[in-house]
Formats: structure tokens, sequence, C-alpha cells
């Protein structure tokens, strides 16, 4: 199985929990890869695209803002993706770091995956793309830090669906919003 591991080093320090699973991952005969150096020997570093594209698997270890940062890369890959919580909320995480024997159902074939929906976000300003992004549960539309009133015009691909003077709007999936 080839495994692309990617670990927050804020919310893991020193990669001590990557390298729990980098070791079990390793004792299973599977292929590792990160973009990250020092995590474990055998692990393979490369760029961050490069190692969900060429893995069957993507495994994540932080908290919610790590899977989101790696959910539409994975997603674009069509690479199933299995979070680690070493956060607070840990909501979209499936496993904690003391549940690590879990990872044996991915070698079993043992677990049931779940598709969600993406946002893909575009801003367009005078007919040019200036900003696009795909999200996992939310986008937000808005001047920055300074809340002014804007004029925004909604489209759902080329269709117009109406036009705000408001200081943002929010678009979320079913995985939610941060607001």
């Amino acid at each position: 199985m080839k495994t692309a591991l990617i670990s927050n080093p804020i919310k893991d320090v020193g990669f001590a929990c990557a390298a729990k699973v980098a070791e079990y991952l390793l004792s299973k005969k599977a292929e590792v890869f990160s973009d990250k150096d020092g995590i474990f020997a055998g692990v393979k570093k490369l760029p961050l695209e490069e190692c969900v594209k060429n893995a069957d698997v993507v495994i994540t270890v932080g908290g919610d803002g790590t899977i989101l940062h790696t959910a539409s890369l994975s997603a674009k890959a069509g690479v199933p993706l299995l979070g680690i919580n070493l956060g607070k909320v840990g909501y979209m995480a499936e496993i904690e770091p003391d549940e690590l024997f879990l990872l044996d159902r991915l070698f079993d074939k043992n677990y049931t995956s779940e598709k969600r929906m993406l946002l893909d976000a575009k801003v367009i300003r005078n007919g040019k793309t200036v900003f696009a992004a795909t999200a996992l549960n939310d986008a937000v539309i808005s001047r920055g830090r300074k809340l002014r009133m804007s004029n925004i015009s909604l489209y759902e691909r080329d269709n117009h669906i109406c036009d705000y003077v408001t200081d943002g709007l929010i678009f979320s999936t079913p995985t939610g919003s941060t607001a």
C-alpha cells in the first residue's frame, strides 16, 4: 500500500505521532511518502502534490486544519483521506493517537469510506479569475479584515442567481461552516 503521510509540525511536535504511524506502516511493508524531512527512516520525501498523487491513501496527523489543507488535493487525485486527531476539535478526524491499532483496518480492507461534497469557489473581477479554491467545509467571500460593503454578483456556473450589497457571503457544504 502506498501511503502519503502528511503531518502538521505545529501539532505533531518533532513528528512524534507521525513517526509511530510511519513505523507501523513500514512494518506492514507499505511504501510511505511525506512532504517533510525527518519523520522516520524509510519515508520518502516528495512535494505535497506528488505525495498525494502517488498514494493509495492519505493519512494526516494534526487537526481539522491539516485535513482541510489536504482534502482538495486528495479529492482531485481520487485518493481517500484518513485523519489522526492531534487538534482540539477533531470532528473531521477518524482516529486518535492512542488508536493507531485501527490502521490494521486499512490493510484488512475492513473500513467504510464516506464521500464528501466539495465546493469550488472563484472570485472573478473584471472578467479575470483573481482567486480559485476548493473547500471541504466552507468558502468565505469578503473584502478582508476590514468589513466594508461590497457589490457581489452570485453565479452558479454561467447562471446568474442574484446580486448582493453585503460585507460578505459564506457558502457551506454539509461538512459544515467554521462561521
